[in-house]
């Protein structure tokens, strides 16, 4: 059995140029951090909603999630 699994996991875990483009580490402690520019308007960063709606309109798929911080200027706020 042993003979069988070396010959069938042999070269088959090795990376590959083609596969492997852009490939994070999954492992933390060996990824590198990558920052991304925040590019979201003064009313995209005040109202989460607007940026969810120009992610959407451009075709991403992003799950709507509520609110986690009360937001007073918010127009939908109870005050």
């Amino acid at each position: 059995w042993q003979g069988f699994l070396v010959a069938l996991a042999d070269r088959r875990l090795e990376p590959t140029p083609w596969l492997n483009v852009d490939f994070r580490e999954p492992l933390y402690l060996k990824d590198t951090p990558v920052q991304v520019e925040d590019t979201r308007s003064e009313a995209e960063r005040q109202f989460p909603e607007f940026f969810h709606n120009k992610l959407t309109s451009e075709g991403y798929h992003v799950e709507k999630t509520s609110m986690s911080v009360l937001n007073p200027q918010h127009p939908n706020f109870i005050h």
